[in-house]
């Protein structure tokens, strides 16, 4: 059994036993209506060594009680300041939890995004987030994470120190990320309120050496999901 579509302009679409008809389409952002969609990138300061297993570094708080924040990207990678005496590559990994209750966080620096801060269009706005991101050490850490993250990474940069003549090497891809592949049906991210995310680092850094990280995030505000 068939059934007809027919279009605005009365044009008829055939689909279901119908003979395999094409249907042209056009995907959309995520409708925001007098919200918006918005997308930061940012670095962290210097990270010394011995920095303590399980550091939040990079937090994002969603407190408002009748809109949600859809998050559709978030990725980071890692970079040698001063290069690291030890370590493996298990030293520089993060992994990203969902945090179910926002209790305590915050910390470090606060991002800026009242006003017309970090929107994709000058219209939308402005972001009813809370983005927290790491100076020089550790975010007051935020509570009832997940029992397991939702992504993860390895890094590479533990390395014996080089000569002084000896150039840094590039930063080479990203090192972790969560994509939520809309147009193939799956889920983003969606926060309610309290809730967040967390990132931190997995293990105990080695007793010498510094590094950044990068974060990215992009997401959408909406009324209703």
């Amino acid at each position: 059994m068939g059934f007809q579509v027919i279009g605005a302009g009365g044009s008829i679409q055939e689909v279901g036993a119908f003979a395999a008809k094409g249907a042209h389409t056009i995907n959309k952002p995520t409708d925001y209506g007098s919200l918006g969609q918005y997308r930061v990138s940012v670095v962290t300061g210097t990270l010394a060594a011995a920095l303590a297993a399980n550091s939040q570094l990079f937090q994002f708080k969603w407190t408002d009680a009748t809109r949600f924040a859809v998050i559709t990207k978030i990725r980071w990678k890692f970079e040698t300041l001063t290069r690291f005496t030890a370590g493996t590559i298990t030293d520089f990994g993060l992994d990203a939890f969902i945090v179910r209750s926002f209790a305590l966080g915050g910390g470090g620096t606060t991002l800026t995004l009242s006003g017309d801060n970090n929107q994709l269009r000058t219209n939308m706005g402005a972001s009813l987030a809370q983005i927290n991101v790491s100076t020089t050490a550790t975010l007051t850490a935020a509570t009832t994470l997940d029992t397991q993250p939702f992504a993860q990474s390895f890094a590479f940069g533990s390395q014996v120190v080089p000569s002084a003549t000896v150039a840094q090497e590039g930063i080479k891809g990203w090192d972790g990320e969560f994509v939520a592949d809309i147009a193939n049906g799956e889920m983003p991210l969606v926060l309610a309120q309290n809730e967040g995310v967390a990132i931190r680092n997995r293990t105990v850094w080695p007793v010498a050496g510094t590094g950044v990280y990068m974060f990215e995030i992009q997401w959408a505000e909406v009324t209703a999901y």
